[in-house]
């Protein structure tokens, strides 16, 4: 290789070899000039950046010794209040909690009992785990006439034995779901003389409040997963709500369900439920197919989904009353 290059560098002309004095000088000269091109875009890409650096850190500089001097030092206990729009709506309405109620919460080793037999009254074990309590204030200004309803069902004993048909993590936890009592569902019986035919729920004014705070309880309306043959049942009555769960607002919620109270107390119950195992999504393929099914007008889909959440053991509400 290196006998070819010489033969070849001998046979050019003289002008044309690199080693000779005007080719030589011409490449130099073009070197030199893209280096020095090259030293000037890079002094002053160095130089904004500088400044920007230092405008930056004045800056920082200058916001700190503002809120040092602007805010107290906070009780970080204390509770914080959301500065978001639907916050802010929240705060105009009448929240005066006028009742309260409270719900025993038990955990059962299974769904189901394995032992159960044909002519048992109820297939939910009888020996639940204690979780705790959850006591709940009711806003009696805001939606009278369904916390009159779900004050009534709690003194009626309705929700007594029943299990949390949902929980999604992060979201929701769902109770008072109708069906056979036997299985933990509200009886579809339900008399009517206990619940009254609600009609907030055919008013918008009733939908105002967001659930922007965990502990927010609903009336679930948007959320509800009722069979459709009993809710075009005569006389049929909505028992299920739900409780989000947080940390973060529940803001696909709002506008759908009927808020009517908050949680004041049992927030680590609440965290237990939450640690129940639920039957979910092998993975996300799985959810995206269900999405294209349910796009499809596929019923089978909203079947399917309908069951995503369902705890793998028994969540028993063991006893309700008032506080």
């Amino acid at each position: 290789m290196c006998a070819l290059y010489c033969s070849l560098h001998q046979n050019l002309p003289h002008s044309l070899r690199f080693n000779s004095g005007p080719l030589r000088r011409s490449v130099l000269q073009n070197r030199r000039s893209r280096q020095c091109r090259s030293d000037r875009v890079h002094t002053a890409a160095s130089q904004q950046r500088s400044d920007h650096c230092l405008s930056r850190r004045a800056l920082q500089a200058e916001l700190v010794a503002a809120f040092a001097f602007a805010i107290p030092v906070c009780d970080c206990s204390a509770e914080v209040e959301s500065t978001s729009p639907a916050a802010n709506a929240d705060n105009e309405l009448d929240l005066t909690v006028t009742e309260k109620v409270f719900l025993d919460i038990g955990l059962c080793p299974e769904g189901l009992r394995s032992d159960r037999t044909l002519g048992d009254a109820s297939a939910i074990c009888t020996d639940a785990t204690p979780l705790g309590r959850v006591t709940i204030g009711l806003y009696g200004r805001l939606v009278p006439q369904t916390v009159a309803n779900f004050s009534s069902a709690i003194k009626a004993g309705i929700y007594t034995g029943t299990l949390w048909s949902k929980v999604l993590p992060g979201e929701y936890m769902q109770a008072g779901q109708q069906g056979s009592k036997r299985t933990g569902a509200v009886d579809i019986r339900l008399p009517e003389s206990v619940l009254s035919r609600n009609q907030e729920v055919l008013s918008s004014k009733s939908f105002r409040m967001s659930h922007s705070r965990p502990g927010t309880v609903s009336l679930s309306i948007g959320t509800n997963d009722d069979d459709p043959g009993i809710r075009q049942r005569p006389g049929y009555r909505n028992t299920e709500f739900l409780i989000t769960t947080g940390p973060g607002p529940a803001s696909a919620l709002d506008g759908e369900n009927i808020v009517f109270g908050r949680v004041l107390q049992g927030y680590d119950t609440m965290t237990a439920i939450q640690s129940v195992p639920t039957f979910r999504p092998f993975n996300d393929r799985v959810s995206s197919f269900n999405k294209l099914a349910s796009f499809l007008k596929d019923e089978r889909a909203d079947r399917v989904r309908a069951k995503w959440g369902k705890p793998l053991k028994a969540i028993v509400i063991m006893g309700a009353g008032m506080a």
